[in-house]
């Protein structure tokens, strides 16, 4: 985003008694092109290991209706890179249009996570695939992004469907509120899923997912 601010003043140019004093107009916002005067704020990159991106696709197209997780990221280039470095699934529980992760599920994962080595501090991404429907961050969603967890500096938001369609929301909550939407996504793509893949993702599905209305099933890989 490149924007310059201008201030203008309007003075009479009567020379009679009585003229009026110089007018200052509020500042107006006016784009430019010339580098000397020019303002450029640059946001971050999410950015997906092959790896990294094709489990995310194994654990959506696995399941027919809605599914969540976790994920870490690191933060390199001075915050312009977010890095995806793994994402996880918890227990819990899943329909057509909803999907709650489970408190117990989520402290079993940070264990895990620390018995690993990993900082648990970098569990910084909530991912959850909307199934059939449009990608996009509902009223509820945003709602979760900014009272779910406040413990986190920041947190990345991350909706994608079965037709791979991917929007990003991030929400730092410290040293000062900032929401950044649309945030930009490189990607590394594998050629296929592989099959022992998605066999260890739909054998993990089966024991992590519990299904409000039975509707839990699994299907064949979408190509992203």
């Amino acid at each position: 985003m490149r924007r310059n601010h201008r201030q203008s003043t309007k003075e009479s140019s009567s020379s009679e008694p009585g003229a009026t004093d110089p007018v200052t107009e509020p500042p107006t916002l006016a784009y430019c092109s010339g580098a000397a005067d020019r303002i450029t704020a640059e946001g971050p990159t999410v950015e997906f290991p092959a790896a990294t991106f094709a489990k995310l696709r194994a654990y959506v197209s696995s399941c027919a209706v809605e599914i969540g997780g976790m994920g870490l990221v690191r933060v390199a280039d001075g915050g312009l890179r977010l890095v995806v470095e793994d994402v996880f699934i918890v227990e819990q529980s899943v329909s057509a249009a909803s999907t709650e992760l489970s408190e117990e599920g989520i402290s079993e994962l940070l264990l895990a996570l620390v018995e690993h080595g990993h900082d648990p501090a970098h569990l910084n991404l909530w991912w959850h695939s909307h199934a059939r429907l449009s990608a996009f961050f509902s009223t509820t969603d945003v709602r979760t992004l900014q009272t779910s967890f406040p413990y986190a500096d920041w947190v990345l938001g991350i909706v994608t469907n079965h037709r791979g369609e991917l929007v990003t929301r991030l929400h730092v909550q410290r040293p000062l509120p900032l929401q950044l939407t649309n945030v930009p996504v490189a990607l590394e793509l594998a050629a296929a899923l592989d099959a022992d893949l998605l066999e260890r993702i739909r054998a993990e599905i089966v024991q992590k997912m519990q299904p409000t209305n039975r509707a839990i099933a699994f299907g064949t890989a979408h190509t992203y």
